[in-house]
Formats: structure tokens, sequence, C-alpha cells
């Protein structure tokens, strides 16, 4: 019984000690014991009531502090077109622009692999926006 309320194991102890011990199977039950067992019950009821209003209200705190906590996080922008390109064209796009590739030259080797809108926000990161398609690396090899 440790894992009981000490209080409702006293009732259920006094219960039984009211009948004298508990009830042999099929024995009647006197109505002191019955009355006692259904306050016993009563109280229970109204423990488990409690408790469970109280669960209910750090449930709705709980809830509440977490909708706080969702409307103070702000989301993580989209990640941009060039970001989204794969490692493999994007390493590619940078060893050729360092090798002195031209900004024509790596979209054109790059038109197989990455669609319009991909390649074009690659070659305006590595190269810069807007620049014409004979722009090279400022380090690359003329």
């Amino acid at each position: 019984m440790s894992s009981v309320d000490p209080e409702l194991s006293a009732h259920g102890r006094a219960i039984i000690g009211l009948s004298g011990g508990a009830p042999a199977p099929g024995a009647s039950v006197p109505h002191e014991l019955t009355r006692a067992v259904a306050a016993h019950l009563s109280e229970i009821g109204e423990h488990i009531e409690q408790t469970v209003a109280a669960v209910h209200a750090r449930l709705e705190e709980l809830s509440a502090s977490l909708d706080e906590l969702a409307r103070r996080v702000e989301p993580s922008p989209p990640a941009s077109p060039a970001q989204a390109v794969g490692d493999e064209p994007r390493l590619r796009a940078v060893e050729m622009a360092v090798a002195g590739a031209t900004r024509g030259e790596v979209d054109a080797s790059l038109a197989g692999q990455l669609a319009d809108p991909q390649r074009a926000a690659l070659l305006d990161d590595l190269f810069g926006a807007g620049t014409p398609a004979g722009a090279r690396l400022p380090w690359g090899r003329a």
C-alpha cells in the first residue's frame, strides 16, 4: 500500500476494522460497513476529481506557454534556389569559376543538370547578381 494515499489507506483500514476483518465471500455486509465503503468511495471520487482538475489546469498553463513560445519563434526563411542546389553542381561551378571559366561557360556546363532558376541563382551567388555572360571571378585566370 505504499503507493496509495496514506489518508485513503487509513480509511480502508477503518472499514475493515468496522467489520472485524474482511468479510468472507458470500457473507452479508453490515449496513455500517456499506455506508463506510460508500463514504470512502465518495472521498476517492472527490480526490480523483480534484486531481483531474489540477492536471487540466496545469495542461492549460503549459498549452498557453507553448503557444506564446511558438509566437516568439520566427520561422526560418525559405532556402534560396542557390542553396537548394546539390553539392556536386555547386562544387563543379566553383571549380570552373576559380579555374577562370566565364559565367556563360559555367552556365552552359550546368545546363543539363539544373533548371534555369536554380542555375541563375547559383551563378548570381558565385559571380554576382546581374553579371554578364563574359564575367569571370577576379582571381580566375584570364
